[in-house]
């Protein structure tokens, strides 16, 4: 057998395929801003990008004390301005539209990674709505708001306590079946066509027997913060607010009824949270 009439070709098919090889274009995430930017590869794939975090850190307070609530294992009942006692068995507060603004960048939405969708009318289709919700628990500490693609100096971080009146949707039911304020906590209100800004679960006595709920539902309240910090590219980063508790129950009488007082909680809200 004449073996050697064979080894021209076959030195031919292996320069082929190393040719092939040598030719052949990695894929990867070439977008400075993303936590996984690769500048090996040879061609830009922006599905294979993905984008730090931004965390909002909370912290909460009683006045100038530490806060608790009636779960902790601090737990620890407080005397409002009017003499009565209270401890706080559930806290829910919604935030919203959290942006970063900077002077080159402009406004910076932080966006989630949840596409949310809203119902354009009676048997309309579902539409994509940028809505970036997230629920503060007091259990707690640290959120993950979304992702944000900056490296700009931010000036300045604004956001909502509610929901902004261009996220309103018509009804609950124009809301997809998987979305966020469809969660019991998010307390829809068919009568006002409202959600719930806040809710208070309070016990008003050290026995735990009288627990009062108080729902809290407002106009969206706009808060804006200075904040000069430099966002490390491709890395988590995080903002920060303080929630003061007995702000938002200063000159609050528990013994009136539910609606007014959480007609007086949607008042203090406005003073009850700072940088």
């Amino acid at each position: 057998m004449q073996y050697g009439r064979w080894i021209p070709h076959v030195i031919l098919a292996v320069i082929t395929g190393l040719c092939i090889g040598c030719n052949a274009r990695v894929e990867g995430c070439l977008d400075i801003e993303a936590s996984n930017f690769d500048v090996t590869v040879d061609k830009n794939d922006p599905d294979a990008c993905n984008y730090p975090d931004m965390l909002l850190k909370v912290q909460y307070s009683w006045d100038t004390l530490s806060f608790s609530t009636l779960s902790s294992t601090t737990e620890a009942f407080y005397t409002n301005d009017m003499g009565q006692l209270l401890g706080f068995e559930d806290i829910y507060v919604l935030v919203s539209q959290f942006a970063l603004n900077g002077m080159e960048l402009g406004r910076l939405v932080v966006e989630d990674r949840t596409d949310w969708f809203l119902k354009e009318g009676d048997g309309g289709e579902y539409v994509k709505a940028i809505d970036d919700f997230t629920f503060i628990d007091y259990s707690k500490f640290s959120f993950i708001l979304g992702e944000w693609r900056t490296t700009d100096l931010v000036d300045r971080m604004d956001f909502f306590v509610g929901i902004p009146d261009t996220l309103t949707p018509t009804s609950v039911d124009s809301l997809s079946e998987d979305h966020v304020l469809r969660e019991p906590r998010a307390f829809y209100n068919e009568e006002t066509n409202e959600f719930a800004t806040a809710r208070f679960i309070i016990a008003r006595d050290s026995a735990r027997t009288e627990i009062d709920t108080f729902v809290v539902s407002s106009g969206p309240l706009a808060y804006s913060f200075p904040l000069s910090q430099q966002l490390t590219r491709g890395r988590d980063d995080e903002v920060s607010i303080k929630i003061d508790f007995y702000a938002i129950f200063r000159d609050v009488d528990l013994a009136q009824d539910s609606a007014s007082v959480a007609r007086q909680l949607a008042d203090n809200l406005k003073d009850a949270i700072s940088q």
